[in-house]
Formats: C-alpha cells, structure tokens, sequence
C-alpha cells in the first residue's frame, strides 16, 4: 500500500484528517493495483489528553465526495459558539473558499449535524444538532454530487474545472502523464513511473555516483548503491 493525503487532509496534533491507502501489489488479488483500498480517518480524542487520537481504518464506500474538513471545522466552531450564526459569520470565523463552504453547509445541513431557519433579509441561520467528524457517514446533495458548478462531473470539484488537474475525460495533466505510460491513483498521484523513465533517473544518478574524486578531496564507502 502508499498512503496519500489531499489538499488540505493533513493530520496532526489537535488537528483531523484523512488518509487514502492506495494497493500498489498485491499477489493475492485482493484489490486491483492503483485501487483504493481503505480510508484512514484521524480525529483528535480530548478525553485522552492533549495528544490523544481516534484513528479508523475503513473500507472506501460509494459516498459522494464531500468538504469534510470544512464540515469538520463548521461544526466545531458553531458547538463551541453553541448559539446559530448565520452564513456570513460563519464564512468570517471559518477559513475555505466560499463554494467549498456553502458545500459544506448543505451537506451538514441534509445529513442531520446542523440545522437551518430562515434569517431577515434573506440570510440562512444554522445551529448545532451534533458534532461532525471526518469519517462519519453524510448525504451529499445531488447537485454538489454532480460536480457542483462546474457540472464537469468530476465529485472532487466545486468550483470551475481546472485543465491542469482534471481527470476522466479532461485533456489535462492527469491524462497526459497516464498517455506517458505513469500509474496514477484516483486523486492523480503517480505510482510508478514509465520503466525507461526510472532508468533514465537510475543513469543520471549513477553518473553522479561514479564521478571522478576531486583533488583534494577523500572519499570512503559507506554502503553500496542500487
């Protein structure tokens, strides 16, 4: 496996996040190479001191892609203000773009972690029901699902499609690496390289290796390189 993490997924002291374990090999046929084959999900424990942890190895599942950092964040911040805010205070006290957080909002919203009420001059106020962590189970709305926005159909976008980083049917880099005979994972990770590309950087480095010792200068073997 290789673990990878997103934009904006990573973990650590205090702070959640999520992790993807990609199959590189696997001689049992258990997962296809380049599958996703669990999700690691982290979240901070309080009752378990300052650097307590959660962490949940889970099978992938058919679910929506979903801002869950933001969701994460919305949902601490209107717990911890425990009075409704509406959008605008929320967008104020919690950083992310404003798209992305009106996802979140949505999504928190029809999975039951937030409620929402109309506010004067056409405003939205929502309240907190209960506490949103990454890796607990949501409802994407079909829109958002969709693509959002952009309706490029690609679920990981919110916005307006980049052609340097789309997949599928996107002429973008993605595409043009897999033409270039690289393995990419599903968010676009290279896996491994072309063979004649990895010899080549094998020759590159192996010309470093073997040059010849400046005068005035000593050199020991410490292991051999590969």
């Amino acid at each position: 496996m290789i673990q990878t993490v997103r934009a904006g997924m990573s973990f650590a002291k205090g702070r959640p996040g999520e992790a993807r374990l990609t199959c590189t090999k696997d001689r049992h046929g258990h997962f296809i190479t380049g599958e996703v084959a669990a999700i690691l999900s982290v979240n901070p424990a309080p009752a378990r001191g300052d650097e307590g942890i959660d962490a949940v190895l889970s099978r992938t599942s058919g679910d929506d892609w979903a801002p869950t950092r933001h969701m994460h964040d919305i949902s601490q911040h209107l717990q911890q203000v425990g009075t409704s805010l509406n959008t605008g205070e929320i967008k104020r006290s919690v950083k992310g773009k404003a798209d992305t957080m009106t996802a979140a909002l949505r999504i928190l919203v029809d999975s039951g972690y937030i409620s929402s009420t109309p506010g004067p001059r056409n405003s939205t106020n929502y309240e907190h029901i209960k506490p949103f962590r990454i890796g607990d189970p949501y409802d994407v709305p079909h829109d958002i699902a969709a693509g959002g926005r952009s309706q490029c159909g690609h679920p990981w976008h919110d916005g307006t499609c980049n052609p340097d980083w789309c997949h599928a049917t996107h002429r973008g880099r993605c595409n043009q690496l897999i033409d270039e005979g690289y393995d990419l994972d599903i968010d676009g990770e290279v896996i491994q390289e072309p063979a004649e590309t990895a010899e080549r950087k094998r020759q590159l480095v192996r010309s470093i290796v073997d040059r010849p010792a400046v005068p005035g200068r000593n050199y020991s073997s410490v292991k051999e390189w590969e």
